[in-house]
């Protein structure tokens, strides 16, 4: 019964296909998933509501900033894992969110702009931790990176003198993502790729951070 919260300040750093693409790699080893969607653009109910049937394995929740606490309880009772996408921009959502969570997952594209963009993100979690002794844990995830170039190289060395650790696996720039997204459905939907074997990469070094808990 965990909860994963997808955050960061910055718009367009991959949190809804990153949320979306877990969501159902969770689905796909066994468990009862939502998506709650805290974005007032509604994208990952949107795509939600363009899947065919059969297509995902799991809902879409939209959810306002007043009923978040309430409700979260009640999802953590019903499912075994609830995902949350925050919007960008909204400190107090995402604020609220990490409050909620076992775990914050941070995507950060590979650009030094973006890094320094996950500040904000990252000292809500840190302010969370110093309150409750630790929790919830959070992590960067390297996202949209072009494979084996200088500049991601450069950009994880850079995460690892960060106060949250970076996790070894990531996603990279594949129409994939965007070709599923257009779809309403996922990475799992067809033939095993690249881009699936991303996702699965992270679904297994997430697990293995909720099991360390």
């Amino acid at each position: 019964m965990a909860v994963i919260a997808v955050c960061n300040q910055k718009g367009g750093c991959g949190k809804t296909t990153l949320a979306f693409n877990l969501a159902q790699a969770f689905v796909l080893e066994g468990d009862s998933v939502v998506l709650v969607d805290l974005d007032p653009q509604g994208s990952a109910a949107d795509w939600r509501a363009m899947s065919p049937a059969g297509g995902v394995g799991f809902e879409v929740e939209p959810m306002e900033r007043s009923v978040l606490v309430r409700n979260i309880r009640n999802l953590r009772r019903e499912h075994s894992l609830v995902l949350i996408d925050c919007p960008p921009q909204y400190a107090d959502v995402s604020a609220d969110a990490i409050r909620v969570s076992d775990l914050v997952l941070v995507p950060v594209q590979p650009s030094p702009l973006d890094v320094w963009a996950t500040g904000p993100v990252v000292d809500l979690v840190l302010a969370r931790q110093e309150v409750t002794g630790g929790s919830p844990r959070g992590a960067y995830v390297i996202s949209r990176a072009i494979s084996n170039t200088a500049v991601q190289r450069s950009l994880a060395q850079a995460l690892e003198e960060k106060p949250l650790p970076l996790l070894a696996s990531g996603t990279t720039q594949r129409v994939a993502y965007a070709v599923s997204a257009a779809a309403g459905t996922t990475v799992f939907d067809g033939r095993v790729g690249p881009a699936r074997r991303e996702i699965e990469a992270l679904r297994d070094e997430i697990k293995e951070l909720l099991k360390d808990d």
